[in-house]
């Protein structure tokens, strides 16, 4: 079961599921010696993989993968992989794992991970937000998010942050923070129970929920909903190169 998929600027795929986290190449061919292979149906190895699990990341000092629970993941413009578990969030930089957990995060489940314009890591958790900018951390909780549950996490055209949570959406512009909670003014359709966030190539930011889809234009709000989705519980959004937007939901 693959939960997060997300590609490197060499070409090479991190995807996690629930026991493991793997990578492949689609440069590679042949048969090569390794944990795991994707074939082709008459049998050729075309496209290796690496298995990546708690024990074999584990070398001597240097302590691996801290968990096989993979709940999300980004790889920064330095091409460091960033694991976010159930038990910690890990640092990958091709050879050396380091691990992150509170305090300087505000929960061991990280929920959700994003790199902003200037090359800063956030990650989400259960409990709040937190910042690190390669030395220092700094976390966010309510009142400045609507709730602390952050689900999810994308970073705009302009280098806002934007912050899903259970009970609505927050903007942080750097200074200032601006929430958006059904019921305000500034909000006309339902966008609580956040799951899902993305941002297009206009800038426009499209946020899924356990209601539908919405389309925030930074002015105008649009909602989607059956039956021009499958289903109302949208678990996953993606922009393609071609600026199409892909939408995963429950049904």
């Amino acid at each position: 079961f693959i939960n997060v998929l997300q590609p490197n600027k060499k070409g090479i795929k991190w995807a996690r599921n629930t026991n493991h986290l793997i990578s492949w190449n689609d440069n590679l061919k042949g048969k090569v010696n390794i944990n795991l292979v994707k074939c082709q149906a008459n049998g050729d190895i075309v496209k290796p993989w690496t298995l990546y699990t708690k024990e074999n990341t584990n070398s001597g000092t240097n302590v691996g993968l801290p968990n096989v629970d993979i709940i999300s993941l980004a790889i920064d413009a330095q091409g460091n992989y960033w694991v976010g578990t159930a038990v910690s969030l890990a640092k990958f930089d091709g050879k050396k794992w380091t691990s992150f957990t509170t305090p300087y995060l505000p929960d061991n489940i990280v929920t959700s991970l994003a790199e902003d314009n200037s090359g800063n890591i956030w990650a989400g958790t259960p409990q709040g937000l937190a910042k690190f900018n390669g030395t220092s951390w700094i976390t966010f909780t309510t009142p400045v998010l609507p709730d602390n549950y952050v689900s999810s996490l994308a970073v705009d055209n302009s280098g806002n942050i934007w912050v899903g949570t259970y009970k609505g959406l927050a903007k942080f512009d750097g200074t200032n923070w601006t929430t958006y909670t059904y019921g305000s003014t500034n909000v006309p359709i339902f966008v609580n129970d956040i799951t899902a966030l993305a941002v297009d190539p206009s800038g426009n930011i499209w946020v899924g929920s356990t209601y539908g889809l919405a389309k925030f234009d930074g002015k105008k709000w649009t909602s989607f909903t059956t039956p021009v989705l499958p289903g109302n519980t949208v678990y996953s959004i993606a922009v393609d190169d071609s600026g199409n937007i892909w939408v995963g939901t429950g049904s």
